[in-house]
């Protein structure tokens, strides 16, 4: 099974290689891509929150 951190580190660094990945899939496994994407938005979101809270504690 591949981890959707693993996903986007390959196709951050074959760019090429996962265009055609994506090609070959077709249009209609686009839904998974964007599933992958939201995840990833909601992961960066929490973590910006966290960051947050960590320097508001810091400065108080």
């Amino acid at each position: 099974m591949v981890t959707v951190n693993q996903m986007l580190n390959f196709a951050s660094i074959n760019r090429d290689a996962f265009s055609e990945v994506v090609k070959l899939a077709g249009a209609d496994n686009d839904d998974v891509l964007i599933q992958i994407l939201e995840e990833k938005t909601q992961e960066i979101g929490m973590l910006r929150k966290q960051l947050k809270i960590l320097k508001e504690k810091l400065n108080s």
